[in-house]
Formats: structure tokens, sequence, C-alpha cells
């Protein structure tokens, strides 16, 4: 996403949006068409300490999460949760 321009603030936001809105749409495409990919990590998996398909799906839940948020909250976020967004 190219850098926003401050002095167009509400529009910026409304890009920025889109631009959100646009990822998550991809990331849950992603995600189904990867099923027959993840289901053979996972028969794999079964004998290993850690657990890939795990941390992928609590990294995917996070981002789904924020990019749910941001489509919902009104155009003024409190300053906490973008906070939270830039950890």
């Amino acid at each position: 996403m190219p850098n926003l321009d401050i002095s167009n603030k509400a529009d910026n936001t409304i890009t920025a949006k889109g631009y959100i809105e646009q990822i998550l749409n991809q990331l849950l495409i992603d995600y189904q068409a990867t099923q027959g990919e993840r289901a053979k990590i996972s028969r794999w998996e079964e004998n290993q300490d850690v657990s890939i398909l795990g941390i992928i799906e609590i990294l995917t839940d996070t981002i789904r999460g924020y990019a749910f948020q941001v489509m919902i909250i009104p155009l003024k976020m409190p300053k906490k949760l973008v906070m939270n967004y830039r950890k």
C-alpha cells in the first residue's frame, strides 16, 4: 500500500480499510486453498514436538481478528487499539 498523505486523513482511512479488507479476503481464499497441504503437514506433525499448523492457526486468527476490528470500528479508533496493532 502506498504511503498515505496525512492531509487527507478521512479518505486515507477509507483506503486503508479497503486494503485491509482485500488482504483479509485473500487470506481467507488462501487458507481454503491450502486445505490439502495442511492435511499433509498435520499427518507429518503427529510425531513432532512443535506444531507448525498450530502456530499458523494462531497467527491467522490474530490477523483476522484485527482485520475484522478495523472493518467495524468507527474511523476514530481508540489509541489503545492502535497500539495493539503496532505490536
